[in-house]
């Protein structure tokens, strides 16, 4: 499951860095999504959107730890808890 959701979140990166024309990043579990160039702070918010309808998972921002989802492994990690 870690791989599907790691391809999912990777794809919506692709579709981003192609519209804003920026390189995409190695994406690596460390890669911290703010920071990568691809991703701004409405873009997370869409990302974290996407992430709760494909997978059918609620992400609650009031009681999340958000910081866990601020790096590509942390986010993954966090949407692989929810499936489990």
């Amino acid at each position: 499951m870690r791989e599907k959701v790691k391809n999912f979140i990777v794809g919506f990166m692709e579709h981003l860095a192609a519209e804003k024309h920026v390189p995409m990043p190695d994406c690596s579990d460390s890669l911290s999504l703010l920071e990568s160039g691809v991703i701004e702070s409405m873009d997370l918010v869409e990302l974290l959107c996407a992430l709760e309808n494909e997978f059918s998972i609620k992400i609650d921002f009031d009681t999340e730890n958000m910081e866990d989802y601020f790096t590509l492994g942390g986010m993954i990690d966090s949407v692989c808890r929810k499936l489990s």
